[in-house]
Order: structure tokens, then sequence, then C-alpha cells
């Protein structure tokens, strides 16, 4: 469930940083976009902050579970 969240909100917030600073936008799928692409930005070095302590923190859990 935590390596659902950590992909999802790494996703997400390199979907928007590609948009805000290069362009790359899906055209059929207005719904990503809903902000302006100056909180985009900011947003989107939020989740992929997020997103990698929760992958860090699902492979941890992952190791110890291997561990015992």
């Amino acid at each position: 469930m935590l390596g659902i969240a950590a992909m999802t909100a790494i996703l997400l917030g390199g979907l928007w940083l590609a948009d805000s600073l290069f362009g790359f936008r899906f055209e059929s799928t207005e719904a990503l976009y809903p902000f302006q692409a100056s909180v985009r930005q900011g947003a989107a070095i939020f989740l992929l902050g997020i997103g990698a302590v929760l992958a860090w923190i699902e492979s941890r859990l992952h190791i110890r579970r291997l561990h015992h």
C-alpha cells in the first residue's frame, strides 16, 4: 500500500514537473492539470520529495520483512 502511494506521488509529481518545465503534457487528460503552472511546479517538487521518502520507507520495511 505504501509503495502504491509512493509511485503515485512520484508519477504525478513527475508529470507536473515535466509540464511546467518542458511543456510536456498529455492532451486528452486535462483533469491531471487543475492548477496554474507555478502552483503545479511547487507541488511537483513536494510530491517528488514525499514519493522518494515513502519509497525509502517501503524499501526499509521490505528489507526488515526479508530478514525475519
